[in-house]
């Protein structure tokens, strides 16, 4: 492979999938990469959410023009554009070079999770070339743009890899599962998994409802899934409230009753990641102890799972990358490509910090400035021991985890935090509020040695400490926690420092700085937005601290809008566009089924001949259940 500039591309384009909305792909990115010989470097990593505004961004382009002069004004920032790239890889229409001719569509795995096992299992190449790691893949479901046969295979992805020498297996995934709560009461999954562990209510027999839950490979096991899935909703729902044993009356009747099935379904993911993980060890022969166990997947966000397994195996360590949902699929697209053409590279993902970075500019926001100082160690404990403050700082992280460079953060020791922060964000009072602590004091405060640097483990606070730090703990004092070193955040960790030195606690409450279903703030005009409307007093931006003022003159009452990225239309040129690729009226069913199935896409929906073909062929069609369907497309 040639020196230079390559690019690792998440998205999509098609005329159709833009118009009518239809969702092949979510969490949109781009990762820039730079090779020097068998150097490889992540130089920059674009989640298009924060540029869009459109959280999990899913919007395809509607040509390939709109989607290179998105991505040319992302490079430019580096005096770059895809005629610069050696090679551009993920996307049709824009690929170049091999056109990821490593990977071919009759490979028994899905190019999807192949791409998430790599994100995971590469991070460190030391690590990979040297030692053991088993790697598993797990989430909702591939995408089929690249890999036109992935809804044919088993979905989800394992390996064993002994210093660099990989085998691949399938295993199943409790993801889906996950996905049908999310649908059915529209919650997403880290509020279903903090509300299955807040409630302490149970039902008669619950244990039973677990028995014979489904395996699920692929889409083979969709349908029997979701009927099972629906068989323990409709159990839980029917019941009686008087039967409800221990109701927890801080909940609503709903959200015990969601509680209650949310503790159901984790309780099985547990259970079935449990028996993967002793299978895998049992199969290859090996010693938890001496091997590095690596999760990615979007499933890989639920905390008390992987806390479970670390915690019952004592691998010697977990590896990871913090974008570890669809984020990450461009991390590990470079990765596999990369690994496949050089067979020996040296890669090491660094720091959650790969995202833009804005310097401090006040302009138009003047008039709000009350006054700018540089860092003072005694004022900002005073500031945080007051109130919340804004810490807008250096590269912006990736993932869909605020790690302290777009947070809020608070003081630990009050709960009136907790209670201030669920309210500037709009969450419900049961939401807990992530802590950051010292790295080398976690055990101290939870009793655990594993590093947590990517907030992907739950720990409870021990006995002692727990009264110390209640605005940082759920309701069964459990934490997801972030553990910072100074070398994975330097500046963090001095804020934990000169905390500790000063109150004897070395944490911090952190939460993402953004509101309600908007993705994490990307740009500096966005936070002074976000201040002046919440009424925050204190900014941090690159350590400069700005203390605002006439809050209540501020016009503004949503988030600042961002960039019109994926340039979107007018409603009366989208009816005009649509007349144009779609002019024999296919419905929108029709039109999903058409997007979704590779197979059907060689069809012209413009030519009429081709429409009378495809209108036949979609008749025959068993319509999937829709929900089962939205399950599907993760």
């Amino acid at each position: 492979m040639k020196n230079g500039y390559y690019l690792s591309t998440y998205t999509h384009i098609h005329p159709i999938s833009h118009l009518y909305q239809i969702d092949l792909r979510h969490d949109h990115h781009i990762a820039l990469w730079s090779k020097q010989d068998s150097k490889i470097e992540l130089v920059h990593y674009w989640e298009f959410e924060r540029r869009s505004g459109r959280k999990k961004h899913n919007l395809s382009f509607i040509d390939v023009k709109s989607c290179k002069s998105a991505i040319n004004q992302m490079l430019k920032e580096y005096d770059l554009s895809l005629a610069d790239m050696v090679e551009v890889w993920g996307t049709p229409g824009l690929e170049t070079g091999t056109t990821i001719s490593s990977f071919s569509a009759e490979e028994p795995y899905a190019y999807h999770s192949l791409c998430h096992l790599f994100s995971g299992m590469m991070t460190d190449c030391n690590v990979f070339y040297s030692q053991k790691i088993l790697a598993f893949a797990l989430d909702g479901g591939p995408d089929n743009v690249i890999d036109h046969r992935a809804r044919e295979k088993d979905f989800y992805l394992g390996a064993y890899s002994d210093k660099g020498v990989t085998q691949y297996f399938s295993v199943p995934s409790p993801g889906v599962l996950w996905m049908f709560m999310k649908l059915r009461y529209a919650l997403e999954e880290g509020s279903l998994m903090a509300l299955g562990s807040a409630v302490n209510s149970t039902i008669p027999n619950q244990e039973t409802l677990m028995n014979d839950y489904p395996i699920i490979y692929g889409s083979n096991d969709i349908n029997h899934a979701f009927e099972w899935f629906n068989s323990i909703a409709q159990a839980v729902e029917g019941i009686d409230v008087e039967e409800i044993i221990d109701f927890d009356t801080r909940f609503s009747e709903q959200d015990n009753r969601i509680g209650i099935i949310a503790n159901i379904i984790q309780k099985i993911s547990i259970d079935m990641l449990d028996h993967l993980v002793e299978n895998s060890l049992e199969k290859f022969g090996l010693d938890a102890a001496e091997v590095h166990l690596s999760m990615s997947g979007g499933f890989t966000l639920n905390c008390p799972t992987n806390s479970y397994l670390m915690n019952k195996y004592n691998f010697q360590s977990f590896i990871s990358c913090p974008c570890v949902s669809d984020t990450g699929i461009g991390l590990g697209m470079g990765l596999f490509e990369f690994y496949s053409r050089m067979k020996k590279i040296d890669f090491k993902f660094e720091s959650a910090y790969y995202g833009d970075f804005e310097q401090l500019n006040i302009k138009g926001y003047e008039n709000y400035i009350h006054s700018s100082s540089g860092f003072d160690e005694d004022q900002f404990v005073d500031d945080i021991v007051r109130e919340p403050v804004i810490w807008f700082n250096g590269r912006s992280e990736v993932g869909p985890r605020a790690l302290g460079a777009r947070s809020i953060l608070g003081d630990p020791r009050a709960e009136k935090t907790k209670d201030i922060l669920n309210d500037v964000k709009k969450r419900q009072w049961w939401r807990p509020v992530a802590p950051v602590i010292k790295e080398e004091l976690q055990n101290e405060w939870f009793g655990s040695q594993f590093q947590s640097q990517y907030m992907l483990f739950t720990y409870e606070a021990l006995p002692d400490k727990k009264n110390l730090i209640p605005a940082a703990l759920h309701l069964d004092n459990s934490a997801r926690l972030q553990t910072v070193s100074p070398e994975s955040n330097p500046d963090l960790y001095h804020l934990l420092n000169i905390f500790h030195q000063h109150t004897g606690v070395p944490i911090i409450c952190n939460t993402s700085l953004n509101d309600a279903g908007e993705p994490i703030i990307n740009t500096l005009e966005e936070c002074f937005n976000f201040a002046l409307r919440k009424k925050i007093r204190v900014i941090y931006v690159n350590k400069i601290r700005l203390e605002l003022q006439h809050h209540e003159q501020f016009p503004e009452v949503m988030p600042k809008k961002r960039l019109n990225f994926a340039l979107e239309i007018t409603d009366a040129e989208k009816e005009l566009l649509k007349l144009q690729y779609n002019p024999f009226d296919l419905n929108e069913t029709q039109l999903n089924l058409y997007m979704n199935m590779p197979e059907l896409r060689e069809f012209d929906i413009t030519q009429q001949k081709d429409y009378l073909i495809l209108k036949r062929i979609l008749e025959r069609y068993h319509v999937i259940n829709d929900q089962v369907w939205k399950a599907l497309q993760g």
